[in-house]
């Protein structure tokens, strides 16, 4: 049997789904409890605010037939992954590549929360994997520039608005990732294939057009940004606000985390703060959503982050005396769609357009050494399959030794010690040959051929063991 992993993801499946799924992770764990062997089976839950998933490693398919019921019960729709696609996906996730914002690394410390959590249950191959998957988000983080790509789409995303009229008045809405009612899952789907970069350019050049069309400079120190959520790419948010000198950024939140989130954000501002003096970034007061009108009023530009289904309706944008623009960055959308309609929405795929190539060059480089890390962990764990074979062979030669040494004549003229020296580094001569060409054809694949090779080296059909 191979490693399996259960996975709902923000990308697969929205963060509702996701959140429902958090929810039922007692009942998930005591169905592993049930299922798995305490000690020749393993497992682990992890559990963030953009993914719920289950990983395990059974090696009996009986047991795993019985988990794969249960598990899916409690996660319908969940995505099946076995195999080297399942520990591809480990790599991936641990690299950051995988988040709603490819390259943070937040999500090594989750990883890391759950090992300590399922430390009891957490063992043999399942352990390797995730270690040395972690391993390898060290050499991911280590990429120029690789840390930066999730800010790019946000970076596109406000270049589009720019475009589309901030700083002018009553600008068109920006949305990012919206569908057609009805049809989340097509553009949750579609969402998974853009791959962010990195930008990192002058306000003149964010605000570039067609020929023959341009657009005024935005002066962002004058510009009042509103951001709804405080998500993992909130953080990104405020990033590339505050990067541009934005003069004042509002984080709404009906959690009661946007104050914790804006301290979270202070170092960032004070390292930024040199474009505008003004720059702030503040928590609202205000939490509720029927808050929310006032707050969008008094916004020059609206980033929705928030997830959890539209929150700038028709009804809120008709209490409007003016339209700031909206850019919506949530799985799923914050806007309602006709809403993104009718103000002229920007897709997701025109943003991810504007991402320059030597930025998703940064991402698939990272991506290449994730899976060639993958690749590698496959490699070993073959190699250790033929560890027994290779014990056994030199237990066998040892013994041949052994028979060796006790047919020696008491008091011969060559001392026993000698004798024993010699047998041993014969053993060691005669076993080293073997046994790494055993390692070389099992990290090829071929553990069976080398257990073949070994029975007939030491006559015996491992067949009928």
């Amino acid at each position: 049997m191979s490693i399996a992993i259960f996975a709902l993801t923000h990308r697969t499946h929205g963060l509702p789904q996701v959140a429902e799924a958090c929810q039922h992770s007692a009942r998930i764990a005591n169905a592993c409890q049930e299922h798995c062997h305490p000690t020749d089976d393993s497992w682990a839950i992890l559990a963030t605010c953009n993914r719920f998933e289950l990983l395990v490693d059974v090696v009996d398919r009986q047991r795993w037939e019985a988990l794969r019921r249960a598990t899916l019960g409690e996660m319908p729709g969940a995505l099946l992954l076995e195999g080297g696609a399942a520990e591809r996906h480990v790599f991936e996730v641990a690299c950051g590549l995988d988040s709603l914002v490819v390259g943070e690394r937040e999500i090594v410390s989750q990883i890391r929360r759950s090992m300590e959590v399922s430390a009891g249950h957490m063992h043999g191959r399942l352990r390797r994997l995730v270690d040395a998957a972690l391993s390898a988000s060290r050499q991911v983080a280590q990429i120029p520039g690789v840390q930066r790509s999730g800010v790019a789409l946000v970076q596109a995303a406000l270049n589009v608005a720019e475009e589309r009229g901030l700083g002018a008045g009553a600008p068109d809405a920006v949305t990012l990732g919206d569908a057609a009612p009805g049809n989340s899952s097509k553009s949750n789907a579609q969402q998974r294939n853009v791959v962010p970069g990195n930008t990192a350019q002058s306000n003149a050049t964010h605000s570039n057009s067609a020929p023959g069309n341009p657009v005024p400079a935005v002066e962002w120190g004058s510009v009042r940004a509103l951001v709804v959520g405080t998500g993992s790419y909130a953080g990104a948010v405020v990033r590339a606000l505050v990067e541009r000198g934005c003069g004042k950024v509002t984080v709404f939140s009906t959690s009661g985390r946007a104050e914790r989130f804006v301290a979270r954000m202070a170092p960032l501002v004070h390292q930024h703060g040199a474009p505008t003096a003004a720059a702030t970034v503040t928590a609202a007061e205000m939490t509720q959503l029927e808050d929310l009108p006032g707050l969008v009023a008094q916004a020059d530009v609206v980033v929705c982050v928030r997830g959890k289904g539209p929150v700038i309706t028709q009804e809120l944008m008709d209490e409007l005396q003016r339209t700031p623009v909206i850019v919506d960055l949530a799985v799923p959308g914050d806007v309602e769609p006709q809403v993104a309609a009718r103000c002229g929405a920007v897709t997701m795929e025109e943003s991810a357009a504007r991402v320059p190539e030597s930025a998703r060059a940064v991402v698939e480089q990272a991506r290449g050494v994730a899976w060639e890390a993958a690749g590698e962990f496959a490699a070993r764990e073959r190699e250790r399959g033929a560890d027994h074979l290779v014990v056994e062979l030199r237990e066998h030669i040892q013994a041949l030794a052994a028979e060796e040494l006790a047919g020696l004549p008491a008091g011969a003229d060559v001392p026993r010690a000698e004798v024993e020296r010699l047998l041993h580094r014969l053993v060691g001569r005669l076993a080293h040959g073997p046994s790494a060409l055993a390692h070389k054809r099992a990290r090829e694949g071929d553990v069976e051929g080398v257990a073949e090779a070994v029975a007939f080296l030491t006559g015996k059909d491992t067949e009928n063991q």
